[in-house]
């Protein structure tokens, strides 16, 4: 379990901007930020109403993943 969480945290942009930090670096945080708000538009627009309210307040595409995984290993073990 602590694997799937880590790798998860990895695919989501960290939330503050270093304060070091170089400008190419800097532009490749912000790419990671824009690609992250279009992979969460793309997994909500895919959704029914109802999963996409369950989700709305799920800030990223991989945490909703996480979270849809987990929901299809549920049904498939009952």
């Amino acid at each position: 379990m602590t694997s799937d969480l880590s790798t998860r945290q990895m695919k989501s942009p960290p939330e503050e901007t270093p304060a070091k930090i170089s400008l190419e670096e800097l532009t490749t945080l912000q790419k990671w930020r824009d690609d992250a708000v279009k992979a969460r538009c793309y997994v909500m627009a895919s959704m029914s109403n109802e999963m996409q309210r369950r989700f709305e307040k799920t800030k990223y595409a991989a945490d909703i993943l996480f979270h849809l995984e987990e929901l299809d290993r549920g049904e498939l073990s009952t």
